[in-house]
């Protein structure tokens, strides 16, 4: 006798497929997460799902994305400020017990860099980061790029309670505008396409003289200036 799959061919508990094909479409339209998706299903379309259930639909997504191929394109700009690539990391040693984060940019065309150390990760750390790269840089910036950090924007927050509320513009978009600066957002997870900054943070790791420096228990603003200075060029 021929050998046949004992696997049930269906399910009474499986999602119907018009509530399956809905909520991906609007996944793929809106870029929600599961909450907001949940939330309009039931306000606009009068279908209540579970969250695991729709997270489930996203998952077998997300499978099927992982077997394409990984994003190997690269850009190169034609000129200094096109495109600055900006990302955070916590210091790997403690300042006086306390936890401190590296703000690292540099330029895609001139690999040009700057960083700074600031008590905490967060848009106000940004904001002052965005303002004095601003003033350092020796050319006009316009255009940065960075991943979807709630340190950086707003637009990947999922919280309930500010889906009916329209989002307020982010502090570091307020000082970008301002400047005519345009900020983009990497696609999630791509950190290859921020490949350059992240390169230039593990190198950081491995350099010796700045390690020893931020390990220091009896470190001062001096000293965090001297680091500072010294990962400009």
């Amino acid at each position: 006798m021929e050998k046949r799959s004992a696997k049930p061919k269906s399910h009474p508990n499986t999602t119907q497929a018009d509530k399956v094909k809905l909520v991906k479409a609007l996944r793929e339209k809106t870029g929600y997460g599961s909450v907001r998706i949940a939330f309009y299903l039931n306000k606009d379309h009068k279908i209540t799902l579970p969250l695991s259930t729709i997270g489930h639909i996203d998952a077998k997504d997300f499978q099927n994305l992982k077997k394409q191929k990984i994003h190997r394109k690269r850009y190169e700009m034609p000129n200094p400020g096109d495109m600055v690539q900006i990302a955070v990391k916590y210091v790997p040693y403690r300042m006086r017990g306390e936890q401190y984060y590296r703000f690292t940019a540099i330029d895609d065309y001139t690999t040009w860099r700057f960083a700074d150390i600031y008590p905490e990760k967060s848009k106000y750390s940004t904001r002052e980061f965005v303002k004095r790269l601003i003033k350092e840089a020796p050319f006009p910036i316009r255009r940065n790029q960075t991943d979807g950090g709630t340190e950086f924007t707003n637009i990947c927050v999922l919280d309930p309670k500010c889906i009916l509320n329209k989002p307020r513009v982010h502090m570091p978009d307020q000082i970008c505008a301002f400047h005519n600066i345009r900020h983009k957002i990497i696609t999630p997870s791509t950190p290859q396409i921020n490949g350059k900054v992240e390169r230039t943070r593990r190198r950081d790791e491995k350099e010796d003289k700045f390690s020893e420096l931020i390990s220091l228990n009896t470190i001062g603003k001096d000293l965090i200036e001297v680091s500072i200075c010294k990962l400009q060029y």
